[in-house]
């Protein structure tokens, strides 16, 4: 039997998409650095709206921001390496 939570989700697996609520709880991201990257195309989010309707539900690929989160983190490691190599050259005098 299958165990589900109330985002039907199999329990204990990560969804693949989710609402801005679970997102920003769930990686610490405010409103607007989330919809900036939305914007930005640097994550992945759909709006289920049906046709002619005011407002819908916008969804986040919670993979595609684990990414995004991961491409800053090797960005940040390569400054600190490079920072590192430049301050062990020996100065000219």
């Amino acid at each position: 039997m299958n165990l589900r939570n109330r985002h039907d989700h199999v329990a204990g697996q990560e969804p693949e998409w989710a609402r801005e609520k679970e997102i920003t709880a769930r990686f610490g991201m405010s409103h607007t650095i989330l919809y900036n990257l939305r914007k930005r195309g640097a994550i992945r989010s759909v709006s289920l709206r049906s046709d002619g309707a005011k407002y819908g539900a916008r969804l986040f690929h919670v993979g595609s921001i684990r990414e995004y989160i991961e491409r800053q983190e090797a960005k940040e490691t390569a400054q600190v390496i490079c920072i590192t190599r430049a301050d062990l050259k020996p100065q000219k005098s």
